[in-house]
């Protein structure tokens, strides 16, 4: 591209496929010059959808692979509930780092995810949480283990910016002040959402409700019919 005003820096084509304002940069394109970004910008994103559909199925593999192997190791068997329990938990931790890492670092995090999801539940048995739908293990814990690999696997060739490993430190520290964040955030408004209910509605049914069924105290349905 041809120099602007005067003060002003030459940018190259694959600046502005990276910036996310172009407009910023001050920088007049004729029409061809638009025609040819915006065919470079479609096959980025072509090739960027490739990438995480190529990463995605691997990884639910990959997850579910190594929750099911860490069931061997601690308890002697592997189960298809943490088999697909270990698939949910790739999905979630490739979440925040697919389009922005490579398919082998794609791997990586869904083995890494399927271990400290799995590590993550042991808690809850532990300790006695209710958590029956193993919300915290696997997509709490999932989506950290992604948020922080995504700061060391990042790669710019790919998404535009890189990780640690690739020099990038700083993209870490983004990613760890982000995940403190998204947790306070999270804890703050839902404690308020559930004070609220709780003074209103109540938060949970009395033990004979909870021993009768929820179907048929709340609903007056009967959700199952078990015949001997």
């Amino acid at each position: 591209l041809s120099e602007g005003p005067p003060g002003m820096r030459r940018v190259t084509l694959d600046e502005l496929l990276v910036t996310s304002d172009v407009v910023s940069l001050h920088v007049p394109l004729s029409a061809a010059t638009r025609h040819l970004i915006d065919r470079r910008a479609l096959a980025r994103m072509k090739r960027t959808a490739l990438l995480i559909n190529a990463a995605r199925g691997p990884v639910v593999d990959e997850a579910a692979l190594a929750w099911a192997l860490a069931e061997q190791v601690k308890h002697g068997r592997p189960t298809t509930l943490g088999f697909a329990s270990g698939a949910v938990a790739g999905l979630v931790a490739i979440t925040p780092a697919a389009g922005f890492v490579s398919p082998l670092w794609a791997l990586v995090i869904g083995a890494a995810a399927g271990v400290i999801c799995f590590l993550a539940l042991q808690i809850k048995f532990r300790y006695g949480f209710d958590d029956s739908l193993d919300v915290v293990a696997v997509h709490m814990i999932g989506g950290i283990v992604g948020a922080l690999l995504l700061g060391l696997f990042a790669e710019a060739a790919i998404g535009g910016t890189d990780g640690a490993f690739f020099g990038n430190v700083e993209q870490l520290l983004r990613q760890a002040i982000s995940i403190v964040v998204a947790l306070v955030f999270s804890f703050v408004v839902t404690y308020v959402i559930a004070v609220i209910i709780d003074r209103t509605m109540g938060l949970r049914v009395s033990e004979d409700e909870e021993r009768r069924g929820l179907d048929v105290s709340l609903h007056e349905e009967q959700g199952y019919v078990l015949t001997e």
